[in-house]
């Protein structure tokens, strides 16, 4: 593997707050959907050191956004997530990245939807641990169908016997033939995830995804 140089991946994480507060669901999602445009837009700039005036965020053929350069250089990937009040993003420069952020919901079965669609090492872990073993599968395979532009139906569709030991964790996986770095982070009932497919494997790079989703989960974990 080649040495870690310059600094490949970013993320950042920040609650929503006022931003997302409205009683009309239109006018929330409006508010969410700006919010986290504009944590896109930071996060792009620490990447690149490119204004918002250099760049446009466009979606491309499989409906994942896409960072285009108005110069016509390549620009880095970049994957988007919020759930009501809480958004992430992460940017790469290299290969491809998809992030999840999801919280849980009271009274939401869990187990029954994890029967209908995970795997059986999922399931056990799902009927052991409930909603927290769910909310680790969930946002793992969406982060990993995100960067891969495949959707609901790709994330289901993925093999699940890498994700119970990606909980609350970093590591390098195997998954259709190809290698990922995953990561998995949880704080109550918020759990975190992203999925890298990177170009090739640099030494120091799942270290890096360490220190970069850790930072994100401290700055959403709400304050003691």
């Amino acid at each position: 593997m080649q040495v870690l140089r310059d600094s490949p991946l970013y993320i950042a994480a920040a609650r929503l707050g006022d931003n997302a507060a409205a009683t009309d669901r239109r006018e929330r999602r409006r508010r969410q959907s700006a919010a986290t445009r504009a944590l896109a837009a930071a996060v792009v700039e620490k990447a690149t050191r490119l204004s918002p005036a250099e760049w446009d965020l466009m979606a491309d053929v499989q409906g994942r956004p896409l960072v285009a350069r108005k110069d016509g250089r390549t620009a880095p990937d970049l994957s988007i997530s919020h759930c009501r009040d809480v958004a992430a993003c992460a940017v790469v420069h290299d290969g491809r990245i998809g992030i999840d952020v999801e919280q849980g919901r009271a009274g939401r079965r869990y187990r029954e939807i994890a029967n209908a669609f995970l795997s059986p090492a999922e399931c056990q872990a799902v009927a052991a641990n409930g909603g927290d073993a769910f909310l680790t599968s969930w946002v793992l395979r969406e982060a990993m169908a995100k960067a891969e532009g495949t959707g609901l139906a790709g994330a289901l569709a993925l093999p699940g016997d890498w994700i119970a030991g990606v909980h609350d964790a970093t590591r390098i996986v195997t998954v259709n033939d190809r290698r990922w770095i995953v990561a998995h982070r949880a704080h109550g009932d918020l759990h975190l995830a992203i999925a890298w497919l990177p170009g090739r494997l640099v030494d120091g790079w799942a270290q890096h995804v360490d220190g970069e989703i850790d930072r994100a989960m401290r700055d959403l974990a709400p304050s003691p």
